[in-house]
Order: C-alpha cells, then sequence, then structure tokens
C-alpha cells in the first residue's frame, strides 16, 4: 500500500504505459490495472478477478440477511454502506451468482465522519460495535491493532461472522478489515473470503493491498 501523490502519479504511469489510453481519463482500466483519477485511489485487480458494477450493490446487500434489529437502524446502517462505496472486486462476478464470492469492498467516508469521535481508534471501536449488532455471529478473531506508518494512520482487524443470504447456502466468512485516515478521509477495506468452504484467497489479498495507491 503506497501513499501519496507522487506514487500515485507513478502509478497512474504504469497504467497507461504502452498503450493508447487517455492519461486524463477519470477512469483507467487496462488489463489489470485499476485507476479511479477522480476519486485518487488505484489498484491492481487479481488475476481472474472483477471490478463489479456500481449498479448491482444495492441489489446484492439487500439480498443479504441481517440480524434482527431496529428497522430504522438497519436503513440507516444500509444506506451508510451504499454511498461510500468506491469499487467492489469479486472473484466470481455477477448479480444472479448463486454461491458466495470472495471479494473486496472499497468505501470514502466523508471528511468530517471522525469529528464526532475522539479517535480513529475510537471510531473503529463503534463500527465493530455496529457490525456485531447487524451481522449473525459476528466476532472479532484479530482484534483492532494500528499499523505503522509515516503519512497516515491506519487500523486493522480480522473477524468471522455467519453469511445469510436469500439465494446463497449461509456459511462463515472471514472479514480483513483496514480503515484508514488519510489527510481527513477515511478509506475502508473489507476482502471478504471462507477458507472453512475451501475459499481462501489471501495470496490474492496480500497482492491488493501491496498494489493499492490512494494520492
Amino acid at each position: 500500500m503506497k501513499i501519496g501523490r507522487r506514487e500515485f502519479l507513478k502509478f497512474i504511469g504504469l497504467a497507461v504505459a504502452g498503450v493508447a489510453l487517455d492519461p486524463l481519463a477519470s477512469v483507467i482500466r487496462n488489463q489489470n490495472y485499476f485507476v479511479n483519477q477522480k476519486l485518487g485511489f488505484g489498484f491492481i485487480v487479481p488475476d481472474a478477478w472483477e471490478v463489479e458494477a456500481f449498479g448491482d450493490f444495492d441489489y446484492l446487500r439487500g439480498k443479504q440477511r441481517l440480524s434482527s434489529f431496529d428497522s430504522e437502524f438497519e436503513r440507516e446502517v444500509v444506506e451508510e454502506l451504499s454511498d461510500g462505496l468506491a469499487a467492489i472486486i469479486k472473484k466470481y462476478p455477477g448479480k444472479d451468482s448463486d454461491r458466495f464470492s470472495p471479494s473486496i469492498t472499497f468505501f470514502m467516508s466523508p471528511n468530517d465522519v471522525l469529528e464526532e469521535f475522539k479517535s480513529l481508534d475510537d471510531f473503529v471501536d463503534h463500527s465493530v460495535s455496529v457490525f456485531e449488532s447487524v451481522l449473525t455471529a459476528y466476532e472479532c478473531i484479530e482484534p483492532p491493532s494500528r499499523i505503522n506508518a509515516t503519512n497516515f494512520e491506519a487500523i486493522r482487524f480480522k473477524a468471522t461472522f455467519l453469511f445469510e443470504h436469500d439465494y446463497i447456502d449461509s456459511l462463515y466468512i472471514d472479514d480483513e478489515t483496514w480503515i484508514i485516515n488519510h489527510g481527513g478521509t477515511l478509506y475502508t477495506l473489507h476482502m471478504y473470503d471462507s477458507p472453512y468452504n475451501n475459499e481462501d484467497t489471501s495470496k490474492e489479498f496480500i497482492g491488493f493491498k501491496e498494489s493499492l495507491h490512494i494520492a
């Protein structure tokens, strides 16, 4: 993971090298390179994975069954998740898939999201509490810990929960989460797989994290 304008511009150069692409385009996709210049991030898509169409997110999210709680709270949580979505990368693309797909979701939150919290640690603790409320059997298997960095702050944790869906058999999945604070903007990565169901994609996740660039 590299954060900073200089490294981001270098990544754009790699993305357009050797092909007739407009380096000023808002979104660049060349082979496995994906860059969103408007939002200021880029990454390398794992081999054979796809960047999902954003329009499918509400559909996919709506078919996931959440734990029982106040309906107004559920609506607000789902809206917050949808509003900040910047990218979805899936191993098995397509909204009509009848099996769980290992995936990576990338969110960007407004600059003022941290104002009501004392620190990034406080925000992460709140996020974990929300996940415990809306996801069945949610449990942190690797508690939040800070990532050593010089020009940004980040916290990582890993959890497991029971994934319940209208069209897919229920199964336990792992969620490795990174929450990054860079210049007041929060970037949240969720990396989902299910090693309990022979869907261990840890190598793909490592490659993705190493390729992620944020301006």
